[in-house]
């Protein structure tokens, strides 16, 4: 037998300061494996040609879409990721990257309320917090162009919103 497996999981990162030296790290958790097909390759020996890109695989199993992907059902390329991390900015700038980010997820997809769970691996775009510039610096997030506690930001972790926002999943 011959499985294809989906492998899904939940990635930390973040920066990390030790004696003055300043690095990134990032962690990899595994928290799902599913089968998406299977293809009985018998036990002569005699393996059988793997699918062309024109043909479907045998007993394909429909990958059932991760809270993520539900939530926000607009990808972003980690490659678009990248170009939006700018850092602090001022006002105009952060809205100009957040209507870059806008015009990813027609229809107003990926629109989240307060006390919506935000998973690890998306981009969101939101205001942690209007009085305190710093409230970002509490949740798991690393900050792509912000202006204090608003713009855009990538979660690095699960947590509860604190404010409505909009948000892509991130792809390879």
């Amino acid at each position: 037998m011959e499985f294809l497996l989906r492998w899904q999981e939940e990635v930390h990162a973040g920066n990390v300061v030790v004696n003055g030296s300043t690095g990134t790290y990032t962690v990899k958790i595994p928290i799902a494996v599913e089968q998406v097909s299977s293809q009985d390759l018998g036990c002569s020996g005699n393996v059988p040609n793997p699918p062309s890109a024109t043909q479907a695989p045998i007993n394909t199993i429909p990958p059932s879409p991760s809270y993520a992907e539900k939530l926000c059902p607009h990808a972003i390329t980690q490659n678009e990721v990248n170009s939006f991390n700018i850092g602090v900015a001022d006002v105009s700038t952060v809205q100009s990257y957040i209507n870059r980010f806008d015009d990813g997820r027609p229809n107003d997809g990926g629109a989240f309320l307060q006390g919506t769970r935000i998973p690890a691996g998306v981009v969101i775009a939101t205001n942690f917090d209007k009085v305190n510039p710093n409230k970002w610096l509490d949740y798991p997030v690393i900050a792509l162009v912000n202006s204090g506690s608003w713009g855009l930001f990538q979660s690095t972790g699960d947590f509860t919103a604190p404010n409505d926002g909009a948000c892509r999943v991130i792809i390879p």
